[in-house]
């Protein structure tokens, strides 16, 4: 199973279409059988991990998706048990990977002068 479904964030009609995907991945060498990937749109972020079996094919398998109260704008791992978005207010929010709570809210971070590249 590739664990790609309804919830696939590059499907047509997944979130708003007139916003780009965001995609991040983790890797670390301690996991390095399982590198993370975050896929999100519009107000919503699905997490995979990307396996490849005996026969070196590589597919995802879905690990936790999230709905959003705001809109992000882009995603980062920050580390293994944490997620960082950005909204579209410039807040950012640190969230467990694992229980998909928020840990924190960064309330403005307007004057770093963060640079978010939307070209596709």
């Amino acid at each position: 199973s590739s664990g790609i479904n309804a919830e696939w964030p590059l499907r047509p009609g997944w979130g708003d279409t007139t916003t780009l995907p965001v995609i991040n991945w983790y890797y670390h060498e301690v996991d390095c059988a399982r590198p993370k990937l975050v896929i999100g749109r519009s107000k919503r972020f699905v997490m995979y991990s990307l396996n490849i079996n005996n026969r070196d094919q590589v597919f995802l398998r879905k690990l936790k998706s999230c709905s959003l109260e705001f809109q992000l704008i882009s995603i980062f791992w920050f580390n293994t048990n944490t997620i960082a978005v950005l909204d579209s207010s410039e807040k950012v929010h640190l969230i467990d990977a694992h229980t998909l709570s928020r840990l924190q809210t960064v309330a403005n971070v307007s004057d770093i002068g963060l640079c978010v590249d939307t070209t596709a």
